[in-house]
């Protein structure tokens, strides 16, 4: 059975964090909450490998050189729709090939 000194001993430890395996454990949260950052970031990344760089004009000009619908794609980082839609549209492979036979896509 533990004594009442022992339980506040370990309240202590416990609350201070002067405890090397608390440090250890803080150092393991951290780094997997960096490691939950990049997974959400890659998951939510926009599809670099399918945008046409460019100005409107620009883009627009060679959509019509070669034959292609210009695709036009306003996303804002502060609505998380235009996240979703880089993770449940864009990363989809056939429309990733679709956008790519016929489209030119131009993220603004």
């Amino acid at each position: 059975m533990i004594d009442k000194k022992s339980t506040k001993h370990i309240q202590s430890v416990f609350l201070s964090g002067d405890n090397n395996s608390n440090n250890n454990n803080n150092r393991s949260k951290d780094q997997f909450v960096s490691s939950k950052q990049l997974t959400l970031s890659k998951i939510y990344q926009a599809p670099t490998d399918i945008i046409t760089q460019g100005l409107f004009d620009e883009v627009k000009q060679l959509a019509n050189h070669h034959d292609k619908w210009l695709l036009v794609n306003i996303q804002s980082d502060s609505e998380f729709q235009s996240h979703l839609l880089n993770r449940d549209v864009f990363s989809d492979d056939s429309v990733k090939e679709l956008i790519k036979c016929k489209l030119l896509l131009l993220c603004l």
